[in-house]
């Protein structure tokens, strides 16, 4: 079966360019929108890639901040470390006064005024020597106090420098002067400081 045109060749030429033309507007048009939706779908994924970079950028920034703190702690940690070991070597082989102090003035009986106690460090022999002033009723009570002294267990030797006075029944005429050998050396476990992590060994 054939098709056979009635219409002039110039009719039949244009009605194919228009079909030609109508077919390339088609065309355009189907690749203008596969364009859109591949511009849109980029323009969503840049913008979920953009939020995440935001969210990431915002995690590095308290990441750092964190980093920062941390190293100024380490800083200060470092300084009062210093600070402590060298309070350490100060307080090697001294006494704990809060420990010493109670336990000689405990043993001041009602005969006995202490005037002035006094202590002193020897670097040289690393001993610490107590220096007492004080008056009595009379000279037993002074060598009563000597003896009670001497029972203790941070005292070493006592040296009785002066005594001097009369005796009276209600007055403290006798004036005297001790110097008591101090043998505590715990100061150490007087330093509680909180170092953070290693605080329990440095203060053992």
């Amino acid at each position: 079966m054939y098709n056979i045109s009635l219409l002039p060749e110039k009719y039949r030429l244009q009605r194919e360019r228009a079909a030609q033309k109508l077919d390339l507007i088609i065309y355009f048009v189907f690749f203008t929108v596969i364009c859109l939706i591949l511009l849109t779908l980029a323009t969503l994924v840049r913008c979920q890639r953009l939020s995440e970079l935001g969210e990431l950028d915002g995690e590095v920034a308290k990441i750092r901040s964190e980093i920062d703190s941390l190293s100024e702690y380490s800083k200060k940690k470092d300084n009062v470390e210093h600070v402590y070991n060298d309070i350490k070597v100060l307080a090697s082989g001294l006494p704990s006064f809060p420990r010493v102090l109670p336990e000689i003035l405990g043993t001041v009986t009602n005969n006995i005024s202490i005037s002035s106690v006094s202590m002193e460090y020897a670097l040289k022999t690393a001993a610490t020597s107590m220096k007492v002033k004080g008056s009595a009723l009379n000279y037993e009570d002074v060598a009563a106090w000597i003896t009670a002294l001497d029972e203790l267990d941070v005292t070493g030797e006592i040296h009785n420098t002066f005594s001097t006075g009369e005796e009276a029944a209600s007055a403290y005429n006798i004036s005297f002067e001790l110097e008591i050998n101090i043998l505590d050396a715990t100061a150490l476990d007087d330093i509680t400081w909180d170092l953070g992590e290693n605080d329990s060994e440095q203060a053992s």
